[in-house]
């Protein structure tokens, strides 16, 4: 069962006892995409990694990267563009 969620980072937050971005990740394995990048923000990127470690089994053919922000003020756009420089 998943810890107490209040407080949790939004990709966190339970939904049918995983968090979101597990239901996330699995659709895009699920379609096809095996290099998954998951972009946090420095205050949730412990627990992000946490709960994928614990809760989330991937494809063996998946290569999921965690890419920590720590620019509070970085917007989804920048996000993109820094996806692109990888």
């Amino acid at each position: 069962m998943l810890a107490e969620s209040e407080g949790d980072h939004l990709a966190c937050q339970p939904l049918a006892n995983r968090p979101i971005v597990a239901h996330q990740i699995k659709y895009l394995e699920t379609n096809g995409v095996f290099n998954i990048y998951v972009f946090v923000h420095n205050d949730a990127a412990t627990k992000t990694r946490m709960y994928l470690r614990d809760h989330y089994e991937s494809d063996p053919r998946s290569n999921l990267y965690l890419v920590v922000i720590q620019d509070e003020e970085t917007e989804s756009a920048q996000a993109i563009k820094l996806l692109l420089l990888l």
